[in-house]
């Protein structure tokens, strides 16, 4: 079949290069992702600081040996557990597995730290104004947990308390759509409707073609 100069311009740039679009999305998602914290990002900073609240200054840890233990399943436990671990080592403890009986891990121990979460939300709305130009989605996360620290050769029960805490900041329409396209099911905020919600379905349009573009290409 007879295809002109001016027809083979036109199909030569996509066939030489199938992953233009598909690079360009993803340079574009990474220079996003550079600048503001993603949903995971964003919720381990407000789990980091429940359980900066419960420990306080008063807690010693240093030298001491504690044991994680989660009350009640929560798809946000493995958040608080790294806070946790991060917190005790940082202050110079030692964080060993939830064991229970004569093992050497346990023998290690000196106290068990429990936690249960009993809420946690992620949401996304309609920024005030004035806000920051771009910045048309207000993030607000919050956390309600309880903790409780027991000493294990004697079984008494150093502090217990139930802390609630949330944090929000602003992030970009675009910045909305792509972490809550690339998030975990409970870190996927719907996204309000509003002046932003024009933005967000070219978005998640552009990056599904792009990925198309890329696999039917990589099939050939």
């Amino acid at each position: 079949m007879y295809m002109s100069n001016r027809t083979r311009s036109r199909v030569k740039p996509m066939a030489k290069y199938p992953y233009f679009s598909l690079a360009i999305a993803l340079f574009w998602t990474s220079a996003v992702a550079a600048r503001t914290p993603d949903n995971m990002q964003f919720s381990a900073s407000i789990t980091d600081s429940a359980v900066s609240r419960f420990f306080g200054d008063a807690t010693v840890i240093k030298d001491w040996g504690f044991q994680i233990h989660s009350l009640d399943p929560h798809p946000l436990n493995f958040l608080v557990e790294q806070s946790l671990v991060d917190f005790i080592r940082e202050g110079g403890g030692n964080v060993y597995l939830d064991l229970k009986g004569d093992s050497g891990e346990a023998r290690k121990s000196d106290y068990i730290c429990d936690y249960k979460i009993l809420a946690y939300n992620l949401s996304y709305l309609s920024a005030p104004k004035p806000h920051q130009k771009g910045k048309k989605v207000w993030r607000r996360g919050e956390l309600a947990a309880i903790f409780r620290l027991v000493s294990i050769p004697d079984g008494e029960v150093v502090k217990t308390q139930e802390i609630s805490t949330e944090k929000s900041d602003y992030i970009g329409s675009r910045e909305a759509a792509l972490f809550s396209s690339s998030g975990n099911f409970y870190l996927r905020p719907q996204v309000a409707d509003g002046s932003f919600k024009r933005y967000v379905e070219p978005v998640l349009v552009g990056a599904t073609v792009a990925t198309l573009i890329g696999l039917f290409f990589s099939n050939r």
